[in-house]
Order: C-alpha cells, then sequence, then structure tokens
C-alpha cells in the first residue's frame, strides 16, 4: 500500500516535487495545497521547476501539464506554457490545454484565434473541447468556427458538443445570425445545422420555445440529455 503523502506543513517546493508523483491523488492534494498558499510565492516557484525538468523525460508533458494547472489554482495566466501545450504532440495533453484556456477566456482575448486551430484538431478530443470553448467567446465568429467542425468526422459527443455550444451562443445568433447563416461553412450540412439554431433562437425571443427546452429538439431529451452532457465533457479529463 501506497504510504499516504503529508501535506500540512509542507513547503512550497516540495508540493512542486509531488506534482511529479506517479499518483494522481498525491498530484491532485498538491495542487489543492498549493492553491492555499500566496499566489505569488507559488508563482515564482512554478518559473524556477520548469526549467529543472529533464526534457528527455517521457512524462515532461505531463509535468508540465500539472504546472498549469497549479498556475490555473492560483490564477496566474501562463500563456507561454498554455501556447506550448496547445501545441503538443499528445492529443490529451493539447485537449486539457484547450480546457485550462476555457477557463481562462477572460483573460485571454486571442483565445479564439488560438480556438480556431483547436477546432480543426485531428483529435476528437480536442475538436470537442474546442467547440465548447468558443462558446466563451459569444460571437458570429465563433459560431462559425464551431460549425467548421462539421467537416471533420463527428461522432455524438461532437454533436452534442455542438449542439450545447449553438444554445450558449443563442443570444448572438438571434441579434445577429439570422442573416449570415448562409456564410457558414458552404455546406449544405453546416447550414442547415446552423439554420435550425438560428430559427429556434428567433423563437426563444418571441417567446415561441419553453423555459428549459433544448432548441431544434437536441440529441435527446430528459435525463438522456444530462446524461449525454456528463459523457461529453467526460471526454475532456485530465490525464
Amino acid at each position: 500500500m501506497v504510504e499516504r503523502p503529508k501535506f500540512v506543513g509542507a513547503s512550497v517546493s516540495e508540493l512542486l516535487a509531488d506534482l511529479k508523483s506517479p499518483e494522481p491523488y498525491t498530484r491532485q492534494q498538491a495542487k489543492r495545497v498549493l492553491a492555499e498558499h500566496d499566489g505569488g510565492e507559488v508563482a515564482a516557484a512554478l518559473a524556477a521547476f520548469l526549467p529543472t525538468l529533464d526534457a528527455a523525460d517521457p512524462l515532461i508533458e505531463r509535468h508540465k501539464l500539472e504546472a498549469l494547472w497549479a498556475y490555473e489554482g492560483i490564477d496566474k495566466v501562463e500563456t507561454k506554457l498554455l501556447a506550448e501545450l496547445l501545441g503538443s504532440k499528445d492529443g490529451r495533453v493539447r485537449a486539457a490545454a484547450v480546457r485550462t484556456l476555457s477557463h481562462w477566456h477572460d483573460q485571454l482575448p486571442e483565445g479564439r484565434e488560438w480556438l480556431a486551430k483547436s477546432v480543426a484538431d485531428e483529435t476528437p478530443r480536442v475538436r470537442l473541447e474546442a467547440i465548447r470553448a468558443l462558446a466563451d467567446y459569444p460571437s458570429i465568429e465563433s459560431f462559425h468556427l464551431a460549425l467548421s467542425a462539421l467537416d471533420k468526422p463527428r461522432d455524438r459527443f461532437i454533436d452534442y458538443a455542438l449542439w450545447l455550444t449553438t444554445k450558449d451562443l443563442q443570444s448572438v445568433m438571434a441579434t445577429g445570425g439570422r442573416g449570415r447563416v448562409a456564410e457558414v461553412a458552404g455546406k449544405e450540412a453546416g447550414v442547415r445545422f446552423a439554420g435550425d439554431r438560428v430559427q429556434g433562437c428567433a423563437q426563444a425571443a418571441a417567446g415561441g420555445v419553453g423555459h428549459g427546452k433544448p432548441f431544434g429538439g437536441g440529441p435527446g431529451g430528459g435525463d438522456g440529455i444530462h446524461r449525454e452532457q456528463r459523457r461529453a465533457r467526460g471526454l475532456g479529463s485530465r490525464l
């Protein structure tokens, strides 16, 4: 049995060392305790910790991802590290980085430009995360970018993510989307998907859709929708 680490009274440097532990529990609890420390002290320690990572370590990107989450815990946006992990060769790392980008959206106005690349990623999990993250940048452009995922292979999880995002962008679509649907991707499927959502938003603005009901019917109903939502978000779970 693995001995439970002692976090009480641990120094910041000791907690950072715990981020490299093979035990998920240890890494998670270390980040929770780090978040309770002074943010400036933790940020400075993280800046010193990252250069010490061995480039030959096969787990180096996981260690950097743990550092990124530690920055997130103290609400310190670290764009250089985020950009590096968004460009990782590992799709799981890219997906996790997109999730963090979405959490920092109010501090990263350039985030939508980064998501434009992620929404076309070769890994479905990355595309799913990017589709949902675009909802945090409400605009017609985000709506178009989300629907560009229709150009890639899809499954029910990605379709549901698209439905959620277009639903989240309903106010933008209702006020400015009706006349621009034909500009979306130029594909019949994309135009049809967009048109259904714009029509639903127009009905909602006119009071034609009941409270809490999905626009356009969605991919399911009742508890099934909530199960699909949990599954869709679960695809972007941390490593």
